[in-house]
């Protein structure tokens, strides 16, 4: 029936759009591995950054089951830096898509910038699942995680956050990630102190 014919074919063009984004996923993180990735560097504010993330995503229709929340302290309102915009955007959009990805009976994910005594930080984390202990040490320790696709070609928290680390790598700073299973999954972007970003580009 035509009604059967519409139904394949809407599979084949998911499956299709899903293997598109892989192959730029993987483009992406060579590139950004052999330091073949051009950084398009200029001043920015990342709160305003933040924010435009934020508001996008909710604009985008996000479900009921999933709360989006965004909390920036006063310290970091007004800093800028020099970095690409649409790469350090790319890796929060990622930590983001991972908490809803991996918990689809939903959750609340909570995005916090903030300044530590060496370093500012964005945080993206969620209330949902959470990794055992054992899969948080594979995504610690193994530098390519190609390996985490299976069969429906839906990728898993390691080529996501591959991609993440390197971007944040990129920027002179570092990922550091926290989970306990059913408590949650937390990811949090260290970044060197302001003065240390002025001669960056």
């Amino acid at each position: 029936s035509s009604q059967k014919i519409k139904e394949q074919a809407e599979i084949i063009r998911n499956q299709s759009i899903k293997i598109k984004n892989l192959v730029q996923d993987l483009n992406l993180t060579s590139q950004l591995e052999y330091d073949m990735q051009p950084l398009h560097i200029k001043e920015l504010i990342p709160a305003k950054l933040l924010r435009k993330i934020i508001t996008k995503q909710l604009n985008n229709g996000l479900s009921e089951k999933y709360s989006l929340e965004l909390n920036i302290t006063e310290n970091v309102q007004n800093i800028k830096i020099n970095g690409d915009e649409n790469l350090l955007k790319r890796a929060i959009d990622n930590l983001i898509h991972n908490s809803i990805n991996h918990n689809p009976q939903g959750c609340s994910i909570i995005v916090k910038m903030g300044r530590n005594k060496e370093t500012w930080y964005i945080e993206v984390g969620d209330n949902g699942k959470g990794i055992s202990q054992t899969e948080l040490a594979k995504l610690e320790n193994i530098s390519h995680y190609i390996n985490s696709t299976n069969d429906s070609m839906d990728l898993r928290h390691g080529l996501g956050l591959l991609i993440v680390k390197q971007i944040i790598e990129a920027h002179n700073g570092y990922m550091i990630i926290d989970s306990k299973p059913n408590q949650g999954f937390k990811v949090i972007l260290n970044f060197r102190e302001i003065e240390s970003m002025k001669g960056f580009i």
